[in-house]
Order: structure tokens, then C-alpha cells, then sequence
């Protein structure tokens, strides 16, 4: 008992210590974004918007939305130049592991959020060097003057499969925008499916497959995030992960469907899990949404990005091995795949999230609708 007694206050304290580490960064990015934001050399006035991912994406859609600002990006908070602040930025809550050691670790919504939480404490505590507090922007052709407090703002990803009654902005973080269900490729894919395959080169008559497949792939999905069990492969980010999902596909060339061997990926992943017994309860659960027709209305950002790799390849060749497919080619696909969602930015700018954008800049509150 002493040491099970021990372990569980180390544990404890670790989780103290790294929520004390996000808080001390946080405060620090804060800091910085003051003095990025109160240059005497900004003379136009700029932005930050934080982001957790797709930080090269985020500029070419918000562009449509505010015409008259260069809006530049970064790949994390490190990359920032405070000397030359000379436009709007995207950066991503992330660090330079070599630049900045003590903050290895630290991405993601959670920082996001504590970033803004940080921004917002320190805003009232800082005496402007430029009197140069607001800046003038145009917003979807209307002229605004925005406040220092909102020139920083977030963009995260909702992980959900509906925003709620909470609305787009939660009350608690009232400069943190979250994507339409479920993240931003998946928002994305929605608005103009057929443009993307057409950059990424494949054929239209693919798409219903593609969605089949990437439906029942996420109500299994949300099975599994009910009852607290993890499955990576069902939710690729790397090009293993996709070799996995994709060995229990299967390509019919004369029906033009994915068929997913449902059985066969219940038995490895029950081999392969570390909770056997609470999957061993939801088997019959598991392999019906594999088959079922009744689908729920929602794409994972993962799923969707690996049915199109998958269609990529086997649309054109049922009998394409993924075999030689090494990791510099998942990357280049992924990258292929950001720069086709960047095709979409106009209709972005009238989707629900760009409208929504839109409220969030003249009204400041958009959390009830």
C-alpha cells in the first residue's frame, strides 16, 4: 500500500508539474504577443491567430474574410519575429524543441486555450509603447476598428460530432473559434468534395465509396470514444496506421464499393487491444455499424484523408499494393492534400464557420447561436 500510495502522488504531481509548465508558457507566449502587437514599427496593425494544426491553410481561408491584411504564417511560436511584425500572423501553438527546450511537449487545443486564457489575464495589465492599441480592418467589405484584446484569437478543432448548445465560441474561452463538426479537413471536404478529387487526381465516381466507408469507419469511432477505448489504426495519422486500416479493405472494381472486412478487424483488434474484455462487449455493436446503411452524418479528419489516399490508389488499381508505400510518400500526400483544401477558401468564407468568423468580429459574441 506505501508504494501503490507513492505512485499514485508522483502521478499526481506530474500532471501538477505539466499543468504548471503549459501555464508558465503560455504566460511567456502572452508576453510575447504584447510586444509583437504594441511595436511602434506596426503601423498598419495586425493579428494573431493560434492555431493547433494546418497552420500554412489557415491564411488562404481566412483571406476571404479579411480582405486587407497580409496575413502570413508560422510554424510555431518560436519563429515569430517580434522585430518585424509586419503582418497578420497564423501560428501554431507549438515550440522549436532545440531553440526552446523547456517547452518540448507543449502543441495542441489545450494550449491553445491556455494561451488565450493568458492572453486575456495580462491584456489589462499592459501600457501601450505605440498608443496604437486597435487597429482599422475590413471585414467581408465592412470597415471595422478591432480592439487590442480580440487582435489575438484561436482556431481549434472540435473533436465532436455536433457543436451543441454552446455554440461556436464557448463562454469560458470567449477567443477560441472551433471548426464545424468533426476538424478542419473533414469541415472542409464537406463544402466541395469534387474539387479536391479533382487536384489530388481522382475520379469523381470514387466519392460514394469514399464516403461510405469513411461514415461507418467514424460511427465505430464514436463507439469506441463512449466507452473510452483508444484505436489508433481506425484513426490513422501515419502511414502504418493506414497499412493496418487498409489491409481489412477491400477494393470491388465492379460494384465500385470498399468492402471492409468487419470481422476480420474485430479479431485484430481485440488481439491487439489492451481492454479485451469491454471490446468483447460491444462485438456484435462493433461489426453492425461496419455494415450498417444507416450511417451517421460525420467525417473524421484522419479517416477521410486515408479513404483518399486509399481511392487514390486503388480506384485506379483494385489490386495496388500499399506495401511500397514508405513514409516520404504518406507525407507528400498529406501535403498534396493540405494544398488542395486551400481550393475550397471561397467557399469557406459563406460556410457556417466563415459566417460565424464574420459575427465573432463585429458582434464579439456569437456563443448562443
Amino acid at each position: 500500500m506505501p508504494n501503490d500510495h507513492h505512485f499514485r502522488s508522483n502521478r499526481k504531481q506530474s500532471r501538477k508539474e505539466k499543468k504548471e509548465k503549459m501555464q508558465k508558457a503560455a504566460a511567456a507566449t502572452a508576453q510575447k504577443l504584447h510586444l509583437v502587437l504594441d511595436s511602434s514599427s506596426s503601423k498598419s496593425g495586425n493579428f494573431v491567430c493560434v492555431v493547433e494544426d494546418f497552420y500554412n491553410l489557415w491564411p488562404h481561408l481566412l483571406r476571404e474574410i479579411i480582405t486587407d491584411v497580409n496575413i502570413s504564417s508560422a510554424k510555431s511560436i518560436t519563429s515569430i519575429n517580434v522585430r518585424e511584425p509586419k503582418n497578420a500572423v497564423v501560428v501554431k501553438a507549438s515550440h522549436n524543441d532545440k531553440k526552446e527546450p523547456q517547452y518540448r511537449g507543449l502543441w495542441g487545443k489545450k494550449y491553445v486555450g491556455e494561451i488565450l486564457q493568458q492572453w486575456g489575464r495580462s491584456c489589462g495589465q499592459i501600457n501601450f509603447a505605440s498608443g496604437e492599441s486597435s487597429f482599422q480592418c475590413k471585414i467581408k467589405g465592412q470597415n471595422l476598428t478591432i480592439d487590442y484584446s480580440n487582435r489575438v484569437f484561436g482556431i481549434v478543432d472540435l473533436d465532436h460530432h455536433r457543436i451543441g448548445s454552446e455554440g461556436r465560441i464557448s463562454k469560458n474561452s470567449p477567443r477560441k473559434i472551433r471548426t464545424d463538426p468533426w476538424d478542419t479537413e473533414s469541415m472542409l471536404f464537406r463544402l466541395n468534395p469534387s474539387k479536391l478529387l479533382f487536384k489530388l487526381g481522382i475520379q469523381e465516381s470514387a466519392l460514394p465509396a469514399i464516403v461510405i466507408c469513411a461514415k461507418r469507419l467514424a460511427g465505430v469511432l464514436r463507439l469506441l470514444k463512449n466507452e473510452n477505448i483508444a484505436a489508433n489504426f481506425l484513426n490513422p495519422r501515419g502511414i502504418d496506421d493506414c497499412k493496418t486500416l487498409f489491409s481489412f479493405l477491400n477494393w470491388n472494381p465492379i460494384s465500385n464499393e470498399i468492402e471492409i472486412d468487419s470481422d476480420g478487424l474485430f479479431e485484430y483488434f481485440l488481439k491487439n487491444s489492451t481492454k479485451p474484455k469491454e471490446i468483447r462487449c460491444i462485438n456484435d455493436d462493433f461489426v453492425k455499424r461496419l455494415k450498417s446503411t444507416n450511417m451517421p452524418d460525420v467525417f473524421h479528419g484522419h479517416v477521410i484523408s486515408a479513404m483518399l489516399l486509399y481511392a487514390r490508389e486503388k480506384h485506379v488499381n483494385a489490386n495496388f499494393d500499399f506495401s511500397h508505400y514508405r513514409d516520404n510518400d504518406f507525407y507528400k500526400f498529406q501535403k498534396l492534400f493540405e494544398k488542395a483544401l486551400r481550393l475550397v477558401s471561397k467557399e469557406f468564407a459563406d460556410s457556417e464557420m466563415g459566417t460565424d468568423i464574420v459575427k465573432w468580429f463585429i458582434d464579439r459574441d456569437i456563443s448562443s447561436e
